[in-house]
């Protein structure tokens, strides 16, 4: 069989799924598939390690993924080596491990120790290639009805107030709406009260609205004046003459948001929600406030001795209300073309 071929087989073969631009290994256990290049036999276990860097980055490619692909160790097993790897797309690194035959020949992407039962393969650790600061900034990007965009707010409210202002927490929004004027305003009320009243305040709001969605009730039950946030909203809609935007989405859902473009644009940010964190897009983190926290903390020169603290592993669940909990499966989910 060509190359080509087989590459197609492969992925038709659920080998490799590719979302949001980062390589995930479909946690199954699969047959075994033939390497591109036909038998091969190896002399060496460092070989080994060459012929699945080599067809890792080919199936990739084949995805219309590039990824830098480097080999971090190898393992005799007996029957076969394991080979750990990282793959690198943007500044998410999945460290993977592939099961390859002695003889070069066969790549497993996930088997069982038939002794033990333990499962062999896979995606093992996922990493960040965040630059270190001594003050994060961490930005995240939502659109305030979204509801995986307030899964993420539930998630990390507790990491915020964890850290509180050891990071620059800001809360941002994408620069289009998905469920028309409640959600423009909606987002424009949020930003307001950030901006009037800042971060903590912002926090206690979000902790109310994430739970119930009634913004009215939850801006009274936080001392938070009415009259202050609508002189701020009639404001921007003055300065950025947002009335001609809704007017232009003639009744549609989406509706266009000039005040967000910037960052947006800076990012790439398409969808809700969307992490940043010292300018680089954190994408398919985990949404549990124990995941959230560690990435956060990976970006501190010297993190401070609230990291040491132990969140909820627990993701939460996307929407409003406290009780549900979630998949992990749901931390690839968005509002939008993320």
């Amino acid at each position: 069989m060509e190359p080509k071929a087989l590459i197609e087989k492969i992925l038709k073969d659920r080998s490799v799924l590719v979302a949001g631009g980062v390589a995930l290994f479909v946690v199954v256990v699969t047959s075994a598939y033939m390497l591109l290049s036909g038998p091969t036999v190896v002399g060496k276990s460092s070989d080994v390690g060459s012929v699945a860097q080599t067809w890792l980055k080919e199936v990739l490619r084949a995805q219309g993924v590039n990824a830098e692909v480097n080999v971090l160790g190898i393992k005799d097993l007996g029957s076969v080596y394991s080979v750990t790897l990282s793959a690198k797309v943007g500044a998410t690194i999945n460290v993977i491990e592939l099961l390859v035959s002695k003889d070069g020949r066969y790549i497993f992407v996930q088997g069982i120790d038939a002794l033990s039962g333990n499962q062999l393969g896979g995606i093992v650790d996922i990493r960040y290639d965040i630059p270190k600061s001594g003050r994060p900034k961490v930005e995240l990007f939502v659109m305030s009805y979204c509801p995986y965009g307030v899964q993420m707010e539930k998630a990390i409210l507790p990491v915020v107030e964890l850290l509180g202002d050891k990071i620059d927490f800001q809360l941002k929004f994408v620069n289009y709406t998905l469920r028309g004027i409640k959600e423009f305003n909606e987002n424009l009320r949020q930003y307001c009260i950030q901006q009037e009243y800042g971060k903590d305040k912002l926090v206690e709001y979000l902790k109310c609205f994430t739970a119930s969605g009634n913004s009215e009730e939850c801006a009274e039950s936080v001392g938070i004046d009415a009259g202050t946030i609508n002189t701020c909203m009639n404001r921007l809609y003055d300065e950025y003459n947002l009335d001609t935007y809704i007017e232009q989405a003639g009744g549609s859902n989406t509706i266009r948001f000039p005040i967000f473009d910037a960052d947006n644009l800076r990012y790439g940010v398409t969808g809700s929600p969307t992490l940043v964190i010292n300018g680089v897009r954190v994408d398919n983190v985990e949404r549990s406030p124990e995941a959230l926290k560690n990435i956060i903390c990976s970006a501190f020169t010297n993190p401070p001795a609230e990291c040491s603290t132990v969140l909820s592993s627990q993701v939460a669940s996307p929407g409003f209300g406290l009780s549900a909990r979630a998949s992990p499966a749901t931390s690839a989910a968005a509002c939008g073309a993320n």
